[in-house]
């Protein structure tokens, strides 16, 4: 049976017992729930106190801007809705986010993937210091997964750039890592220029991405944003780069619906044909067309997403490649 199977079958015996038990104004589930959120804000206070006891609160003396606009606070928003990339990345929040997929598609094979994220941040340290586990696009199939444990901390903020610099393992190898930041607001659009910058001993690969967000809001309850991207890797040959255009609707606080055109490519892109024979080719290889429809029904710190869509790849010579991925968060700590 696979992982979301799995998965799936767990959580309807979870909320058939949730229903049964509804008399109570907290089920056994929002009590394990409330029991490992506490826990880690807990553990969280408790290494941050530890640590500035031995180097000081500098909490007072710490540069901060705390004026944030209107349209900042809804593309937050969106984002913290979403648990995605840019908002964990941002948050100082400690949680645990465990992620659980699973992809069906008209060519090529089943994939499932776990991830989990956890985040543990000090705020009383000189020096804002976040404790960090990561664990990457785990497929159930693959025999080991790939756990990112380090710490990371953020200096000062000069001419509104905002940098944080981490240390950490991936698998077992030691790298080193940058990520620098600004934003600001013209025309009505939020621009957030993000640069990041990794090393990793072991193979001394190098590996530096850009990312820039433009939001806009359209109304109340629409937002659209244009994300454009390029990245390069020291063992891979040429640039890869992208665009999509992301349009949000927010029904509600408990359900969002985003559709998405994205396209990506590379400068030296190489691939296999139908005889193995490997192609070198420059441009745009992928065309991906994606609906969303993310919900918390449930309960607040959980979520469920389907994601229909369809991908013209050049692997596969153009085809339509139909898809559905299904998709699960639970999400502990601060909520």
């Amino acid at each position: 049976m696979k992982l979301f199977n799995m998965f799936l079958l767990t959580f309807a015996i979870l909320c058939t017992n949730s229903v049964a038990d509804n008399n109570n104004t907290y089920s056994y589930i929002d009590n394990i729930h409330k029991i490992v959120s506490e826990n880690i804000l807990d553990t969280s206070r408790y290494i941050d106190g530890t640590i500035s006891s031995w180097v000081g609160d500098d909490s007072l003396n710490k540069e901060e801007n705390t004026q944030s606009s209107m349209l900042n606070k809804e593309v937050n928003t969106v984002d913290s809705f979403y648990k995605n990339e840019r908002f964990m990345d941002d948050t100082d929040n400690s949680f645990i986010r465990i992620r659980a997929s699973s992809k069906i598609q008209s060519i090529g094979d089943e994939e499932s993937k776990l991830n989990i994220k956890a985040r543990l941040s000090l705020h009383k340290t000189k020096k804002h210091i976040k404790l960090f586990i990561e664990e990457e696009d785990v497929n159930e199939n693959e025999e080991s997964s790939k756990i990112n444990v380090g710490l990371s901390y953020l200096t000062p903020k000069y001419y509104n750039i905002d940098s944080k610099y981490s240390v950490g393992i991936s698998g077992f190898y030691p790298y080193i890592s940058a990520r620098y930041k600004t934003t600001y607001e013209n025309y009505g659009w939020l621009i957030e220029p993000v640069q990041l910058f990794k090393y990793i001993i072991k193979d001394q690969r190098f590996e530096e991405k850009t990312n820039i967000y433009f939001d806009t809001k359209l109304d109340k309850l629409r937002l659209f944003r244009v994300k454009l991207s390029r990245g390069t890797k020291s063992d891979d040959d040429g640039m890869d780069y992208g665009v999509a255009l992301i349009y949000y609707y927010l029904t509600g606080k408990k359900a969002s619906l985003n559709v998405s055109q994205s396209f990506s490519g590379n400068t030296k892109y190489e691939y296999e044909d139908n005889n193995d024979q490997t192609i070198s080719y420059h441009g745009i290889n992928t065309y991906s067309t994606n609906l969303s429809w993310r919900h918390s029904v449930w309960k607040k710190w959980f979520f469920y997403e389907i994601k229909p869509g369809v991908d013209f790849s050049r692997v596969n010579n153009y085809k339509a490649n139909y898809k559905v991925v299904l998709l699960t968060d639970f999400y502990f700590g601060y909520y």
